[in-house]
């Protein structure tokens, strides 16, 4: 198993039995494609942080780092679930990272975030002949020596991309939580360089009103709706 599929399997087993507050997606939103950004992050893969599968599976689509495979599913791999096969502007619905493949029964175990709980990190199975199976995605930075021209996504041909809202806490200075790690890991992504600690001080605070400003936003530091909305959409 390559190093980072390794990683990958490793961070997302120590996470399982804990609840979305714990790994880092605390609010209201569908968390899944929040989980497996987290999971990634941690082990240092920082560019696919995205709060939809959608716009996540097209990142991976579009960089040399990543593939669609041929082959059956390996341990590592991102795995993307299409509910109802509808033509839409977000057609994937869920993401997990597979844990193992067993050849012989054609059973994928993999981890998520908002799977058969909607609060806590579960492991569960599926048949890789199951029509809800859209893609599994597989990290291959360890191998890439030089940039490649990137691959089209095939899932965003169909239909522009639009953004969702997502609810979240309101956010101020002095403010300590998970959702303040995701409002660092949103601004720092957008450029911002602060750092990622939970903790929303002065440093967060400037950043939050330097984005607020370029964003013709009211300037006060305070992350509500329209703030949350734009932070996403920028992304």
């Amino acid at each position: 198993m390559a190093k980072a599929a390794e990683n990958i399997v490793s961070r997302a087993r120590a996470l399982v039995g804990q609840s979305r507050n714990q790994v880092g997606c605390a609010g209201a939103h569908a968390w899944c494609s929040h989980f497996v950004s987290n999971v990634l992050r941690y082990i240092g893969i920082d560019d696919m942080y995205d709060l939809s599968c959608t716009s996540m599976q097209a990142k991976m689509a579009k960089s040399p780092k990543w593939s669609e495979p041929e082959d059956n599913p390996k341990p590592g791999d991102i795995l993307f679930f299409d509910w109802d096969h509808v033509i839409e502007e977000r057609p994937l619905d869920h993401v997990g990272v597979v844990e193992k493949f067993d050849a012989g029964s054609g059973t994928i175990t993999y981890i998520n975030g908002n799977g058969s709980s909607s609060y806590y990190v579960t492991r569960q199975t599926i048949n890789i002949n199951n029509s809800t199976i859209s893609y599994w995605m597989r990290y291959i930075g360890d191998d890439v020596k030089t940039p490649e021209k990137p691959i089209e996504s095939t899932v965003t041909d169909k239909k522009a991309i639009k953004y969702c809202t997502v609810e979240l806490e309101v956010l101020s200075k002095g403010c300590e939580s998970p959702s303040v790690e995701t409002l660092q890991n949103l601004l720092v992504d957008l450029g911002y360089n602060i750092d990622v600690d939970g903790n929303f001080w002065t440093e967060t605070e400037d950043a939050v009103k330097k984005f607020q400003d370029v964003s013709k936003l009211t300037v006060d530091g305070v992350v509500g709706a329209k703030t949350w909305k734009a932070l996403i959409e920028a992304e």
